[in-house]
């Protein structure tokens, strides 16, 4: 089956059920996770004997290295904020995966972690009292996934505690939650994390884009 974006805006799955848990993620999802741990553990130890290789892995009001543009999904080094993100990434991206495929899982990944970085880093410079909330987590690919959802999964099942509901509100419900508790906790200055958020989800649609205008 070819992964045109009319094939993507289908409810129907296209490998095997997205609404049925797995232990085991499927490939492109257990490499996300295997990256964030990975870059945990190094950012973790890197934190630990005071090294500046783990303040330019994360974008923020007082750490603006231009590779935390690319390395900032892996810059905090708290283990709460990483079982999140793992737990995300298996949750999300996985029923992604499984409806999608790899290649539209890993691409909107890395093109969403540009856009959010890339966005973020001049945001800071010219409103800096708004880019107070450092951006270390892949706020970006969660964005673009999340609008994939919606586009393309919307018949899909997803099961709360005493609830079910479609996996396109359940993503919604989940991304504007973490939207809610980062704006509460950080007030204005966190307005550069959360536009970085809906700047990121242009990922979804730029792939289609470059998936029609592909010879």
């Amino acid at each position: 089956m070819s992964d045109s974006p009319h094939d993507d805006n289908q409810d129907a799955p296209r490998r095997g059920s997205a609404s049925r848990f797995r232990l085991i993620p499927p490939p492109g999802t257990l490499t996300l996770i295997v990256l964030h741990l990975i870059g945990f553990g190094v950012v973790n130890q890197l934190s630990r004997v005071g090294s500046d290789a783990a303040v330019i892995s994360r974008l923020g009001n007082s750490t603006m290295h231009p590779a935390g543009i690319l390395l900032h999904p892996f810059g905090d080094a708290r283990i709460g904020v990483l079982l999140l993100v793992v737990f995300l990434c298996g949750m999300l991206g996985g029923r992604i995966e499984i409806r999608f495929g790899k290649a539209r899982l890993l691409a909107t990944y890395a093109a969403g972690t540009i856009l959010s970085g890339l966005f973020y880093f001049v945001f800071a410079q010219f409103s800096p009292d708004h880019a107070g909330v450092e951006l270390a987590v892949p706020v970006g690919a969660l964005g673009a996934w999340t609008l994939g959802a919606r586009r393309g999964m919307k018949s899909v099942s997803f099961g709360f505690p005493g609830m079910s509901t479609s996996f396109a509100k359940g993503a919604a419900l989940i991304d504007g939650a973490i939207g809610l508790v980062v704006f509460f906790l950080g007030g204005p200055p966190a307005t550069g994390w959360l536009l970085a958020g809906v700047i990121g989800s242009l990922a979804w649609p730029i792939y289609d884009w470059f998936r029609v205008k592909r010879p």
